[in-house]
């Protein structure tokens, strides 16, 4: 885009021979259609501002753009640089690529409001997330936007269901729409336009019931709700999906019998799931254990290093299998097994599947006008459900992209009534769950989430329970334990305007709070127990009246077998912590806590409360299957210590170590290790916070200046991440050096600036850099062990630990610290290569703590280093440079 040497607004007309060449092609190739039928908004003003920050109160804008579209075509652009009255960061100038001398010479905002307003006239706007751009043009322009506004980026979640990003850049790659220049106005804004013409063709191509469908769940007054107004539309509809998901490998694919397949489908016959034995790797002597039947499960355990359990993982699986990327590693590693000739597939929970009869329903109540009163984003996520079941094979939400509302809302179009409600489902034969439970009990492996383990249909025949990773075995015990929320359960009852079941529980509250006066933890007292019947007895008096009056106020809902989905949330909810609630009083008296906080800032929690969960798992794990194999690739690290063992669940004849001949591969025998040099920073005092803030914020910024290395610091905690941003940025910036923190700039995709020159990203401590970043940091600074906070059940289990004559706090707290610190470092270094980690903990010093030297004993085969921060800066960078 042409503009002056100052910056100041150019308008250009857009003439064919200058039109962006990838649009050119696509106007080519696509002409017939174009003519075929008019979209029903051809003209158009595309814009989007560039800006100082996030907030329109206290940010400015320093760059406007708008691009004129006629038949969906860019015919003219105007922008402009704005002068922002004050120095803009360096992450913006980053970020965007405009130089601060061009902004100094740019015209205040002022003086073009007159160019803007003539030339977007008073044609509707179009802008990716436009509420950002609106928010700030409103603060400078007096009745902007006064047009209609349209959204490409709510358009896309409801048309294009399934896409992993809808950022402008991914978007546009998905569309095949040229974006040249990411970040700066005037692209953007020509890129988003280009994309509402795109979406407006797709929407001609949905059926026309759909479509009325979209737009009585999105209301009255939904702005796009003219784009959807379409006189004619072609016969031909096309996939709705823009690009196809990844698919996991065929060993994954959950296929249908032939029986099961509708008509013009294609299934994956028994001989085309996975390589020909012949063809695979000769991976060794296997584990003399009877593989078939099986039920293979990986989550998101430790990262394996160095093979150690190669016969299942030729590569780092740290993925959760609740993602497709974690699906295809493991059909990599199921091509391996000995069984990988038979059936393989995955299983996950009802509530993962979309129920077809409850989405048809909700299209009902829709259309008679009973979704009015759900708010825009719910109603956006419920379009798109609309669109996707239109498309979807397997009707599985993961395919989606949940966030925010979409997770509840899923739950409430799941097959979480299986299997009450398969004698009266008319769509039985199209149950995307029984589908996937047919092909399952079919199957001689089944790859399942680990939370799915204990909750997998008894249907299916397994007798052998492989455990893939550790950390999440205790979780998945306590998430079945009975555990009341008694100020959710109060919201709930006021939702149902239930004022005295809600007082009741209110008093309830009141008790348990002055019962546990300062303690955070108790067993609970009789009385809170009998008041807490007292309630239950209400309750269940209450809901059958509850449940007739909404059938009866929604006649649709008196055909289905259930609930009404969505408009049934409110008692929904109620009979959930009512459950709860029965679960609490139906257990053994001792066994039952009375907590003070609970989920966000509701008071007062009775949970069952397990010291051991992950023993009780397995327990139960091993009640259902006949053999139970914990797998994981520090098993020598772990089986070490007592203390650990009962944290995981494991006793020493019952884990597998080593697969495979020769010698087992542990962490600490691997030479992948050496590329990692751990250096423990020695300021040779003792130091308060603040000092020791300080003492980090001076070695952080000695460090940047001295490598020619991105550097990523692992904080504790976000409040720790925003202190040391305050500490280092200004300085850093007036080097040129930027700094990314997670929680200030962005979430956890701040990393993908690690892939950007002489930059600091602020992270927190276990963030998943492989899937946030493409550059691997060769640089880490830990400013503290990042300890888990203290709590009743730890304090039970060390209590447990150091009576046997061990160090509670040692195995329980420290270890696992180290173990996870590890595993970070060595997954890091088989990608990155050499990699210097710095950790600037006082306590890890000599003397200044007991747990200190037990913790850096856990890295003794590493090359570790003890000195001062100025040699350690000098030693790290020569390792990382020079090795």
């Amino acid at each position: 885009m042409q503009r002056n040497r100052a910056g100041c607004p150019r308008t250009t007309n857009i003439v064919a021979p200058w039109l962006p060449w990838l649009w050119q092609i696509l106007l080519i190739s696509r002409r017939e259609e174009l003519d075929a039928v008019a979209i029903p908004v051809p003209d158009y003003v595309a814009f989007d501002v560039e800006t100082t920050g996030f907030s329109p109160d206290e940010d400015r804008i320093i760059e406007v753009a708008f691009v004129r579209f006629e038949n969906g075509v860019p015919v003219k652009r105007w922008s402009s640089l704005v002068h922002p009255g004050r120095e803009v960061g360096l992450k913006i100038i980053r970020l965007t690529g405009i130089d601060r001398d061009r902004l100094a010479m740019s015209p205040d905002f002022a003086s073009i409001c007159g160019e803007i307003e003539e030339f977007r006239g008073r044609l509707p706007l179009v802008g990716h997330n436009p509420d950002f751009d609106v928010a700030f043009l409103s603060k400078v322009i007096q009745g902007f936007p006064g047009v209609p506004v349209y959204d490409t980026l709510e358009l896309a979640r409801i048309v294009c269901p399934g896409l992993k990003s809808y950022k402008l850049g991914d978007l546009a790659a998905e569309l095949g729409v040229a974006l040249c220049d990411a970040h700066r106005a005037c692209d953007d804004a020509e890129a988003t336009g280009m994309i509402f013409e795109l979406i407006q063709r797709r929407i001609i191509r949905l059926p026309e019931d759909l479509r009325r469908k979209i737009v009585s769940m999105m209301g009255e007054g939904w702005v796009s709700a003219r784009l959807f107004d379409v006189q004619e539309s072609p016969g031909q509809q096309l996939r709705l999906f823009i690009h196809a998901l990844p698919r996991p490998m065929p060993a994954c694919e959950i296929a249908p019998r032939p029986a099961d397949l509708e008509e013009g489908e294609e299934g994956l016959g028994r001989g085309e799931k996975g390589a020909n034995r012949e063809d695979r790797p000769d991976r060794g002597e296997r584990v003399p254990i009877d593989w078939l039947p099986g039920l293979l499960e990986a989550g998101s355990g430790p990262a394996f290093v160095d093979f150690p359990v190669e016969w299942l993982t030729p590569g780092s699986l740290a993925a959760s299998l609740g993602s497709y990327s974690g699906q295809a590693v493991l059909a990599q590693d199921v091509a391996t097994l000995p069984m990988a000739d038979a059936d393989v597939c995955f299983l996950s929970l009802p509530q993962d599947y979309l129920c077809l009869l409850k989405a048809v329903a909700l299209e009902k109540f829709a259309g008679g006008g009973l979704l009015e009163h759900l708010d825009e984003e719910s109603r956006r996520f419920l379009s798109t459900i609309a669109v996707w079941r239109t498309q979807t094979r397997h009707g599985v939400f993961r395919e989606l992209q949940l966030a925010g509302k979409g997770h509840a809302l899923s739950r409430e179009l799941s097959c979480s009534d299986f299997p009450h409600c398969r004698e009266q489902c008319p769509s039985v034969d199209r149950c995307y769950y029984l589908k996937a439970l047919t092909a399952a009990s079919g199957c001689r492996v089944i790859v399942t989430p680990k939370q799915s383990l204990l909750d997998i249909s008894r249907s299916i025949s397994a007798s052998a329970c492989i455990v893939v990773g550790l950390d999440d075995l205790g979780d998945m015990w306590e998430r079945r334990q009975p555990r009341l929320n008694l100020g959710r359960l109060k919201e709930a009852l006021e939702a149902l305007d239930c004022r005295r079941c809600a007082g009741l529980v209110d008093r309830v509250i009141y008790k348990s709070l002055g019962a546990l006066g300062s303690s955070p933890d108790m067993v609970v007292p009789d009385e809170i127990m009998e008041a807490l019947g007292a309630v239950g007895r209400e309750i269940r008096l209450v809901i059958p009246d509850l449940r007739q009056g909404l059938r009866d106020a929604i006649d649709p809902v008196r055909e289905l077998p259930f609930d009404p989905p969505v408009l049934g949330m409110n008692l929904g909810r109620l009979e959930y912590w009512t459950e709860q609630m029965e679960g609490v009083l139906a257990e053994d008296g001792s066994s039952i806590r009375l907590l003070e906080r609970g989920y966000g800032d509701s008071r007062g929690v009775i949970a069952r409360r397990t010291v051991w969960p992950a023993i009780e798992a397995k327990h139960e794990l091993g009640r259902r299957f006949e053999t139970v194999v914990l797998v994981s690739a520090y098993a020598s690290f772990v089986s070490g210590f007592q203390g650990l063992r009962r944290m995981y669940g494991m006793e020493p004849g019952g884990l597998v170590r080593h697969a495979g001949t020769g010698e087992p591969k542990t962490a600490g025998a691997s030479g992948e290790n050496r590329g990692a040099l751990l250096i423990s920073v020695d300021k040779g005092q003792k130091m308060s916070h603040s000092e020791h803030l300080e003492s980090v914020g001076e070695f952080l910024r000695q460090l940047a200046l001295e490598s020619n290395d991105n550097i990523l610091c692992l904080c504790p905690s976000y409040s720790y991440i925003r202190q040391l941003n305050a500490c280092i940025s200004a300085f850093l910036e007036s080097q040129g050096i930027a700094v990314f923190a997670q929680g200030v700039d962005g979430g956890p995709r701040v990393l993908e600036h690690l892939a950007e020159p002489d930059t600091v990203v602020l992270a927190r401590f276990g963030v998943d850099i492989e899937a946030n970043s493409q550059i691997m940091p060769r640089i880490l600074v830990i400013p503290k062990v990042p300890f888990l906070p203290p709590n009743t059940i730890a304090d039970l289990r060390q209590r447990e630990i150091s009576s046997l004559g061990m160090d509670g706090f040692i195995e329980l707290s420290v270890l696992p610290v180290a173990f996870a610190l590890r595993t970070y470092m060595e997954s890091l270094s088989r990608v990155a290569g050499k990699i210097g980690v710095f950790l600037l903990d006082p306590k890890l010093l000599p003397g200044q703590s007991a747990w200190g030297k037990h913790f850096m004993a856990q890295f003794a085969d590493m090359n570790t280093i003890l000195c001062p921060p100025q040699m350690a800066i000098a030693q790290g960078v020569k390792w990382v440079c020079f090795g």
